[in-house]
C-alpha cells in the first residue's frame, strides 16, 4: 500500500524519453534525480509514457515487436535489425536440428535431398522482408 505522503514520480531525457518512475515520499520527490533527466511528480510511466512540450503523453499501442519509440519523431520505427537476427536465429536453429544429415553414414539420397534443403535455409537471409519469410519445406 502507498502511504499518503508518498508520491508517484518520473524522470526525462530532453527527447521525452522517461527513464525512470517510481513512488517515493513527497518531501524526497526533487532527490530522485537522474543523469541528464528533469524530475516531475506524476505517474509517467518507463515505455508507456513520453513527454512532449512538457506534457506526458501516452504511447500509442506498439505494432509488432519488432518496432522502436523514435522519441524524436514520436513515432513507432520498424527495426529491421532485430527482426533479422531472429530470422537468423530459427534459421541457425534449423541447420544446427538438420546436422545429422550430413553424416557421412547417411544414404547419399537422403544427403542430397536435405543438403538442398539446408542451402534454402542459408538463402533465406536474401529475401527481402524478414517479416513474410517463405520457410523451405523439410524434406520428406
Amino acid at each position: 500500500m502507498i502511504e499518503s505522503s508518498t508520491v508517484a514520480f518520473y524522470a526525462y531525457k530532453p527527447n521525452g524519453e522517461i527513464v525512470a518512475s517510481g513512488y517515493c515520499p513527497a518531501c524526497d520527490a526533487d532527490k530522485q534525480a537522474y543523469p541528464g533527466a528533469v524530475v516531475a511528480v506524476g505517474p509517467g510511466k518507463f515505455r508507456e509514457h513520453y513527454v512532449e512540450a512538457g506534457v506526458l503523453v501516452p504511447m500509442p499501442p506498439r505494432p509488432t515487436q519488432h518496432h522502436v519509440f523514435n522519441y524524436t519523431a514520436k513515432a513507432w520505427e520498424f527495426d529491421s535489425t532485430g527482426a533479422w537476427q531472429e530470422v537468423r536465429q530459427q534459421r541457425n536453429t534449423l541447420l544446427v536440428a538438420s546436422d545429422w544429415t550430413q553424416l557421412p553414414d547417411v544414404p547419399l539420397e537422403t544427403k542430397s535431398a536435405w543438403t538442398a534443403y539446408r542451402q534454402a535455409l542459408r538463402d533465406v537471409t536474401s529475401q527481402a522482408d524478414p517479416l513474410n519469410i517463405v520457410w523451405p519445406q523439410v524434406p520428406g
